[in-house]
């Protein structure tokens, strides 16, 4: 499926000379190579570590932080991929695709494009959202508590207070349909 991103004469252009076979297998391995390397970089950057400090993450010397930063070096194994991931708590796609596809996911090569939440950051995003809904809900004022920890104790203390039952309302909120349980 062509992704709506990508319809322009320019975007023909690309597509038309990706249709040559040594050009296109030179540009794949180029593009693929390139941004794993910045990725990983804008991962390192994004949690503020130095080559160094990610390495003790990896458990891995400085130097193999050093080759996965190096567009030139392509010897990268998934389970290389799989360690940075971990370290670094997001997640890793791999999927064949294709090359519209391709292109659309990879023109933005900023920085920040390349840093994906970690688990920690979504789970937080989704707490905001799960207290905004639930002040919505209510019927509440907008005067939510801005930080997450006491909206997440105004949250709990609503629920204890509306709950006869306290193993339900000692137990943490982890959805929408919880909540509907517990009231």
């Amino acid at each position: 499926m062509i992704q709506k991103k990508l319809n322009t004469a320019k975007d023909l252009k690309a597509i038309e000379r990706l249709t040559i076979s040594d050009y296109r297998d030179a540009y794949l391995e180029a593009q693929v190579r390139t941004w794993i390397a910045y990725q990983i970089r804008a991962l390192r950057k994004k949690a503020r570590l130095s080559q160094t400090e990610m390495a003790e993450r990896l458990r891995k010397p400085q130097s193999v932080v050093s080759r996965l930063e190096d567009e030139n070096y392509g010897r990268l194994s998934v389970t290389t991929l799989l360690d940075v991931a971990k370290a670094m708590d997001v997640s890793l796609l791999i999927q064949f695709v294709s090359y519209p596809d391709f292109l659309d996911r990879t023109q933005d090569k900023s920085e920040r494009a390349m840093q994906p939440d970690t688990i920690h950051e979504s789970a937080e995003i989704l707490r905001r959202r799960e207290t905004t809904l639930l002040y919505q809900q209510k019927g509440w004022p907008d005067r939510s508590p801005k930080n997450t920890k006491s909206a997440l104790k105004a949250r709990e203390a609503h629920t204890q207070n509306l709950s006869p039952n306290p193993v339900l309302s000692s137990r943490p909120l982890h959805s929408l349909q919880q909540l509907g349980e517990v009231q």
